[in-house]
């Protein structure tokens, strides 16, 4: 009797802690891909910002803040923080390049209705990455080359 239920306890746990580990797997896997959409938890930096619905980190396709500690690093931060902080993003993620070297979404947010990564651009507080231009289905985004 007491063996049978040890065998039921120690089934009902693994199972919880597989079930809470597949859907974490489904939500990053499944959800986390293409055009999706979440709450902004964490700005990180300029160009990248966490949400609460996918553990990988999104970074803004093209753009590129200032590091921290460079001139510019908190004005992006901020500026990204009063646009998207606790709201809700929508995201596209890039399909030519989804991920960069890092495992982070590469995508374009937006965040109360307007384009961050435009934004950030049109107000200076970013420059365009060229380097990834040939690789993003962003490049010929008016905002991406007319800067």
């Amino acid at each position: 009797m007491k063996i049978a239920f040890l065998i039921i306890l120690i089934s009902f746990i693994l199972l919880l802690f597989f079930q809470e580990n597949l859907g974490k797997f489904i939500r990053n896997e499944f959800f986390c891909k293409g055009n999706f959409s979440g709450t902004v938890e964490k700005i990180i930096d300029g160009d990248t910002i966490k949400i609460k619905e996918c553990e990988k980190s999104i970074r803004l396709a093209l753009v590129n803040t200032p590091e921290r500690y460079k001139k510019g690093y908190i004005e992006a931060k901020h500026f990204v923080e009063k646009l998207c902080n606790n709201t809700k993003a929508e995201i596209i993620q890039d399909t030519k390049q989804p991920y960069d070297k890092f495992g982070r979404i590469i995508a374009v947010v937006y965040c109360q209705g307007k384009n961050v990564n435009a934004e950030l651009i049109y107000r200076n507080l970013s420059v365009i990455n060229t380097k990834y231009c040939s690789s993003s289905i962003f490049a010929k985004e008016d905002w991406a080359w007319n800067y």
